[in-house]
């Protein structure tokens, strides 16, 4: 009897414990976290891919385990794309099984984890603010190195970490993206004055550093992407462009 009623005690303290962790798992404060380090995991690949890194593993620790307590959410990360993307995982799994160099095929292939932000992302950016505070975000940071590449270019400050507007491919790109992002921000005339007045404050040194790192690639990336953004919905701004271009 006193045994039977211990198992019962255990039971209930085990089940309890597993609907406290179910309720932090869907609270709020959990999709913070996994905001707050999806977030830094793209603003981070500016000055340090090891902290990127790191940020994506532990928000994608946190989404797994969120997706394993909360069943019911993956019907909220269905999307068009879904095929596509099993597929593709499907295609860099046998590749790699085909591969003359399987064991080094099977570690490149660890990059198919990245499709985990494209969901995490759906997961965690619900509403316009959120997104709104992580383009601004990425736009501080973009704007900060920018600076510090400025400073290391003009006065030959040596950093270790940090080359001359960090001139390669990736760079440019990044940069690209971060102003196609920052762009509609400071042309929407919903956005009081204020905060377009920072955000083109932002801009300008990225656009200044986009320039000098000299990828023609990217420079032709953002002047399309630009031109496609202010046909489809800024059109006043086409003078803009052609100044910009």
């Amino acid at each position: 009897m006193i045994r039977h009623s211990s198992q019962l005690y255990l039971t209930k303290i085990k089940s309890e414990q597993r609907l406290d962790l179910k309720k932090f798992v869907s609270s709020k404060n959990y999709d913070l976290i996994i905001y707050s380090f999806l977030v830094l995991q793209v603003a981070s690949v500016f000055f340090s891919i090891a902290v990127s890194s790191i940020a994506f593993a532990i928000a994608g620790l946190f989404f797994v385990l969120k997706i394993i307590l909360n069943h019911e959410r993956i019907k909220n990360l269905k999307t068009s794309l879904d095929l596509f993307l099993l597929a593709f995982v499907a295609v860099e799994i046998l590749s790699a099984i085909f591969s003359e160099y399987r064991a080094e095929a099977f570690y490149h292939s660890r990059r198919v984890l990245l499709i985990m932000v494209f969901y995490m992302a759906i997961l965690v950016l619900k509403d316009v603010k959120k997104i709104y505070n992580a383009i601004l975000g990425l736009g501080i940071v973009s704007a900060l190195v920018s600076i510090i590449e400025l400073v290391v270019y003009y006065l030959r400050v040596d950093i270790v970490w940090l080359g001359v507007f960090q001139i390669s491919m990736t760079a440019g790109e990044l940069k690209m993206i971060t102003l196609l992002l920052l762009f509609p921000l400071y042309l929407d005339r919903e956005i009081n004055f204020g905060k377009r007045a920072m955000i083109l404050l932002l801009m300008a040194q990225t656009y200044l550093t986009f320039l000098l790192t000299f990828v023609r690639s990217a420079w032709f990336g953002f002047t399309v992407g630009l031109l496609v953004i202010v046909l489809l919905r800024y059109r006043y701004f086409f003078p803009g462009w052609v100044f910009l271009v």
